[in-house]
């Protein structure tokens, strides 16, 4: 028997994710590359999703570890609400996505909140880097919206409709991440 035959259909596990998050907070996802035009393509994806997502972007490593750690042009309260998800291009400026996913894999504010690295990268050994450092899965992004709307389907169904991700938990009132200041609260790197 094939495996479709076994599994409900996107279509199906979508109805289903709709009927329980009607009440639900919104789902947060932040996407971290620095191609605008991929993240546009995924806002788009989403927004043919029918699951609310707040979907944030960032445009490299360093800026998405200052939006992690409320650091930077992140520190007022509101600006970065804690991701369900991260999806994360390899390829990036100033800090590439591997020293990020290491980043916060080693934290342990922000261990376990999936990460996805979404890239263009089909080299193996990115993959093979990337699940030693603990991503949750390797996708090579789609190149049209069509594609990318069929990725952003499965990926919704699967990560807020089959699988229950950690309950979302405040802000400590510290994170640990880079030196930074917040309401008068001095972050240190811990190491």
């Amino acid at each position: 028997m094939a495996i479709s035959q076994n599994c409900a259909s996107a279509k199906d596990v979508g109805d289903d994710v709709r009927e329980q998050s009607w009440n639900a907070p919104e789902i947060v996802v932040l996407m971290a590359d620095d191609d605008e035009d991929d993240y546009i393509l995924v806002k788009e994806a989403f927004q043919a999703s029918p699951v609310a997502v707040d979907l944030r972007w960032v445009g490299d490593g360093l800026e998405a570890m200052d939006y992690l750690l409320h650091s930077g042009k992140y520190v007022a309260r509101g600006t970065s609400p804690r991701p369900d998800l991260i999806l994360l291009d390899i390829m990036m400026p100033r800090k590439d996505g591997l020293e990020s996913l290491k980043e916060i894999k080693g934290h342990p504010y922000l261990k376990k909140i999936p990460v996805v690295l979404l890239t263009s990268s089909r080299r193996r050994e990115h993959m093979s880097s990337g699940f030693k450092m603990g991503a949750d899965s390797f996708i090579v992004k789609p190149q049209n919206l069509q594609d990318m709307v069929r990725m952003v389907g499965s990926l919704r169904a699967y990560y807020f409709g089959v699988v229950r991700l950690p309950e979302r938990i405040p802000d400590p009132p510290f994170l640990g991440g880079r030196t930074g200041r917040t309401s008068g609260v001095i972050l240190r790197s811990i190491h």
